[in-house]
């Protein structure tokens, strides 16, 4: 299945994250554009970990650009929260262990695995970027830029 078109309204979430809190479209919506990273449960993979480091190392830039960055992963709280402490990871993951936010925003392959997808939400809910893999975090900065005038 093909990531949401861009243009289109992004689903809502509530969801259990990371450091114990409940995260929530409606914290967001008019107020921060969001990075919304998918990862698979087994999220450690090479590929995966270099992708949220290389995120990691920007997030200051990122968030600059009045962007919240947000994993979600269908593994566990405690998983999850190693990895993230792990990796120095300064954003907060979604603990999406039932797949219903990834299947929301078709990130679940028909196999039933998570398909690594990134989308860039603006303030009103609406999909600016969607890539499946680990796209360069030069183009999410380049559509989080092209957002500055946006709301």
């Amino acid at each position: 299945m093909e990531p949401i078109p861009l243009g289109e309204q992004a689903p809502k979430f509530h969801l259990p994250a990371t450091y114990a809190r409940i995260m929530d479209t409606k914290d967001f919506l008019g107020r921060k554009n969001l990075v919304l990273i998918f990862c698979p449960p087994g999220d450690s993979s090479p590929e995966n970990t270099q992708y949220l480091c290389d995120i990691r190392d920007r997030a200051k830039e990122i968030k600059a650009h009045t962007a919240e960055i947000i994993g979600v992963s269908p593994a566990n709280q405690r998983f999850q929260s190693i990895f993230a402490y792990r990796n120095n990871l300064p954003f907060p993951f979604l603990m999406d262990e039932a797949k219903e936010c990834a299947r929301d925003f078709r990130a679940v392959e028909e196999d039933g695995t998570i398909a690594p997808t990134t989308y860039v939400i603006d303030r009103q809910y609406v999909v600016r970027f969607a890539e499946r893999g680990f796209p360069g975090v030069n183009s999410i900065v380049e559509v989080l830029e092209g957002l500055q005038g946006d709301g």
